[in-house]
């Protein structure tokens, strides 16, 4: 018993040591090769809809992408919406797909 605390007491230390540095060589790595995190895209709660007493419709715009989700007694729905055709495309007044 005493055997496997000790085991315990060094080992634990050196597993949070190598992580840290596989994470530090890693990050150092990918600023070296240039690659960067891209920037999240804002979301936006466009319009919540009831369409009964337990079922809601969201409209959501991330970026230029707008999601309809649909969240009910079961597991929500989500639906993302596809672009409007370049001729019907104009400012939306939310920001979302086409502006």
């Amino acid at each position: 018993m005493n055997d496997t605390l000790t085991r315990l007491a060094w080992a634990l230390p050196l597993v949070l040591v190598l992580g840290c540095a596989a994470a530090w060589l890693l990050r150092r790595s990918m600023d070296r090769l240039g690659v960067t995190a891209t920037p999240a895209a804002p979301m936006n709660l466009v319009q919540t809809l009831a369409l009964s007493d337990g079922l809601r419709a969201h409209l959501i715009a991330i970026g230029p992408r707008s999601v309809l989700v649909v969240e009910g007694p079961s597991a929500p729905v989500i639906q993302v919406l596809p672009d409007p055709p370049a001729r019907a495309r104009r400012a939306a007044p939310w920001g979302g797909a086409g502006a």
